[in-house]
């Protein structure tokens, strides 16, 4: 599981990402933290920022 997470990270893949960790059992403050995360991280692939990697004033 780790591997995959990580090979969808460095393929700027949020949706693999999502369905991956959707598998886990977060309780209901970290799935929200998790999906706000997620929705970040989408709207700078939106903008065409690519990796977020040392972006984090962009959440």
């Amino acid at each position: 599981m780790r591997e995959h997470l990580e090979a969808a990270v460095e393929n700027d893949d949020p949706s693999e990402a999502r369905r991956l960790l959707a598998q886990l059992p977060f309780n209901d403050a970290q799935r929200r933290n998790l999906e706000q995360l997620l929705e970040a991280w989408e709207r700078t692939l939106e903008r065409g920022a690519g990796s977020s990697v040392g972006r984090a004033g962009d959440f």
